[in-house]
């Protein structure tokens, strides 16, 4: 044990010429530690001794005195590297624990000793397997002979050669092990596992996970809760804006409805979910009349009896809430015969419904373009569906209080009713004109292709001409009972139009009417039939002032 001889004060053990333990204790004067991170003796002044620090000009030194006439003390290093006062323990070094113990100087390990290691002493069995023994000469003491089995990768175990402490022999493999009474001590290298604290981390990571859930829970709720608010107001805003002086329907306790009977009233009726839920048998498929551009069609029955058909909108369908918009506040304000009667309308959260009068005879397209039930259609029957639906027209072009074109006029949107009377219905495309308009561009081009005009299909050019060119189709397929966009005749690839306008240049204009039984279209070039679908791009030859009606009248025959 000596003192420092470099700069500074401080007590040092050495091993093999380099330091294995530094400390110093604390003065008379300020009982302050000497080195500050080093170990400080224990201060037994006024117990048994007391350690004093001289310091002069030529030297500094110290030394300890006993007190209270206790034994002299006695500091000693033995062999082990380990520092006693009498029998205390002050200091025990090893490359081991040499991190942990304070004043221990940490030791250099090879790189395969990374981990933390641990002997175990055993003293009841003995050994077998590759050993090695060091030189007696080397006077090796059971730390160097740790120290040496520490800095042998293959080492994993050592032991003194004598019983004194004394030689050194490691073993690279033990490959038995035989109980004995009278082994000698053996320090097993050991991999001291570091406390296993995966339950912390177990914690922290299932807190952290609840934290997120609940935070990203309270998020989503907030957000849906936003959203339900903003969801419910335009749902108020629409409503106030569709109904206007609508009456709500009610059931009351008896099942039967009050203020709505759907039958004498014009007024706009708002439906409740539950009660078109309950009219449809949970939209039942049975209760499904078909499909459109809009959504599916579904069959009602009210409390008081009345049949209703429910058009609900589709979150697939093409058309979405301006057309709904646009079809429940038009069709309120048209009053006429052969204009489909609108009852009122649904609308909760998604849910967006239009309620109107059932047709049991459907749609046009049904009878028209099917094998069987087009024979149903005699020529009477035929003229009256066409004769309604310009009749229609005329309405929406001339009479209304607003100029309307339907912009989709075809046979799947002319609805029957029990009498087979034709009523135009399908709103959500329709254009409305003020009183002195006439015609418009658009670049929103909508209806069904065979249809459109070619002014509007290329150009986007609309006018009530548009759906004059519509009707001129659905009167020739309702002639013909053959579809425009279809390829029926094998001696010609070309459409109805065409087909027809051939036929007439070919002075064989009958030729496109249905014959059956003797039921002919007996005029044989009727003019009123293919005025509608000439002019080519411009479409100035079709009549715009609701004239061709009186064509259409002065046809009968």
């Amino acid at each position: 044990m000596n003192k420092d001889p470099k700069p500074g004060n401080e007590f040092v053990i050495l091993w093999h010429g380099e330091a294995y333990w530094t400390g110093g204790f604390s003065n008379e004067e300020g009982y302050q530690s000497w080195p500050t991170n080093g170990f400080t003796l224990p201060d037994q002044r006024g117990a048994y001794y007391s350690f004093v620090k001289i310091t002069n000009e030529n030297e500094t030194y110290f030394n300890y005195s006993t007190s209270l006439g206790a034994t002299f003390p006695r500091l000693r290093i033995n062999y082990l590297g380990n520092l006693y006062l009498y029998e205390r323990l002050l200091v025990e070094c090893s490359t081991l624990s040499s991190a942990s113990n304070e004043g221990c100087v940490k030791q250099t390990l090879p790189g395969c000793r990374r981990h933390d290691y641990t002997f175990i002493e055993n003293s009841a069995y003995i050994m077998d397997g590759d050993v090695f023994e060091f030189n007696e000469s080397d006077n090796l003491t059971r730390v160097d002979c740790q120290n040496r089995c520490l800095n042998n990768c293959s080492c994993v175990a050592y032991a003194s050669s004598k019983q004194d402490d004394i030689g050194c022999k490691i073993w690279t493999r033990i490959p038995s092990i035989e109980m004995s009474q009278n082994a000698p001590t053996i320090y097993l290298l050991e991999y001291k596992a570091k406390p296993n604290r995966w339950w912390i981390w177990l914690i922290v990571a299932v807190g952290g996970i609840i934290i997120i859930l609940l935070f990203s829970l309270y998020y989503a709720k907030q957000k849906k809760h936003k959203a339900e608010g903003e969801r419910e107001r335009k749902q108020k805003m629409l409503i106030q804006e569709l109904a206007g002086n609508a009456i709500p329907s009610t059931v009351d306790d008896e099942g039967k409805k009050r203020n709505n009977d759907g039958k004498n009233s014009h007024e706009l009726h708002v439906f409740s979910f539950e009660s078109i839920y309950v009219a449809t048998s949970n939209f039942s498929t049975e209760n499904k009349l078909g499909e459109g551009g809009f959504g599916p069609v579904y069959k009602g029955k009210l409390p008081n009896g009345q049949e209703i058909a429910i058009k609900r909108l589709s979150k697939s369908s093409g058309q979405g809430l301006v057309e709904f918009k646009n079809e429940a506040i038009l069709i309120a304000k048209l009053q006429h015969t052969n204009l489909v009667r609108l009852l009122g309308f649904c609308i909760q959260e998604e849910e967006k419904m239009l309620i109107y009068e059932y047709m049991p005879n459907k749609s046009l397209d049904i009878f028209l373009f099917d094998p069987t039930k087009k024979y149903i259609l005699n020529w009477k029957t035929r003229f009256n569906i066409i004769e309604g639906i310009a009749q229609g027209l005329v309405y929406l072009h001339k009479y209304s209080r607003l100029t309307v074109i339907h912009r989709d006029l075809k046979a799947s949107n002319i609805l029957l009713d029990e009498e087979m009377n034709p009523k135009i219905s399908d709103f959500g495309m329709a254009r409305i004109f003020g009183s002195k308009g006439s015609e418009e561009n658009t670049n929103r081009v909508v209806g069904t292709y065979g249809y459109m005009s070619p002014e509007y299909a290329m150009n986007g050019v609309v006018s009530i001409k548009t759906d004059v060119f519509s009707f001129g189709v659905l009167l020739l397929e309702i002639v013909s009972g053959k579809k425009n966009n279809s390829r029926h005749y094998s001696d010609s690839p070309l459409n109805l139009i065409v087909y027809a306008w051939q036929l007439w240049n070919e002075d064989r204009g009958g030729a496109v009417a249905v014959d059956r039984g003797g039921v002919v279209l007996v005029v044989t070039k009727p003019p009123w039939v293919l005025g509608w679908c000439r002019g080519g791009g411009s479409g100035w030859s079709r009549d715009r002032r609701g004239s061709w009606v009186s064509w259409v009248g002065g046809a009968r025959v």
